[in-house]
């Protein structure tokens, strides 16, 4: 990433109208009233919602037809299934999926049938832990932050659905570059580690000491 985008990657936003989210049957009706309220969400759940849950709700309220834009270190075949059967649904349509090298050797299955689903351009893996999804809809463009990975999820984990197109450019900033300098004949080997060498060296080069210093006395929010 190039310095005005590593600057831009750092956001401070006034307090949000958040509704809460709780555990309970009725937690997808929740997040789609609120999303349609203009609200955004944060809730727990511990296993009776998966991240593939909150993605349809939310392309929904998106208003469908999203460009998408995901994270994760690992996936699961329901939830891959599950994503084909929104782009098939209308409501996602562009995918960029960014994957953990690892997956390849954990979850070759679910690698080849996401190439089957999506095209091989349609992912590129490079070391991740970050877990997001973009969705840029027809309505409106929404994030979800959460800790889940596209796996059924039988643990306590958080979520966020947010709305405003300052925190979607500017992650997909970094997922655009991605896009750029990795090759996706090169996704799940060795190499793919080697471009995220090369992205944090490029990210680094382009700070000086002062900017440096500026960062790390200041509060930001973490993406």
């Amino acid at each position: 990433m190039d310095e005005i985008k590593l600057k831009k990657a750092i956001l401070r936003r006034d307090k949000a109208d958040t509704k809460i989210i709780k555990e309970s049957m009725v937690m997808r009706n929740e997040i789609r009233e609120g999303l349609n309220e203009g609200r955004d969400i944060f809730g727990y759940t511990m296993g009776m919602l998966n991240v593939i849950d909150i993605v349809e709700v939310a392309s929904e309220c998106a208003g469908g037809e999203c460009d998408l834009a995901l994270s994760t270190w690992s996936i699961a075949q329901a939830d891959v299934m599950k994503l084909g059967a929104l782009k098939d649904q209308g409501l996602i349509q562009n995918c960029k999926l960014i994957i953990d090298p690892s997956v390849g050797s954990r979850r070759p299955a679910e690698v080849e049938l996401l190439y089957h689903m999506f095209g091989r351009d349609a992912v590129r893996s490079v070391n991740t832990h970050a877990k997001f999804v973009v969705l840029q809809g027809k309505k409106k463009t929404l994030t979800v932050l959460s800790t889940m990975n596209f796996t059924k999820n039988p643990r306590i984990e958080q979520f966020q659905c947010i709305h405003g197109d300052d925190i979607a450019v500017t992650t997909m900033d970094m997922v655009n570059d991605i896009w750029d300098k990795c090759d996706p004949y090169e996704n799940f080997t060795t190499q793919a580690m080697d471009n995220f060498e090369k992205l944090r060296e490029r990210m680094q080069g382009n700070l000086d000491l002062d900017d440096t210093m500026d960062l790390s006395m200041n509060t930001f929010s973490a993406l």
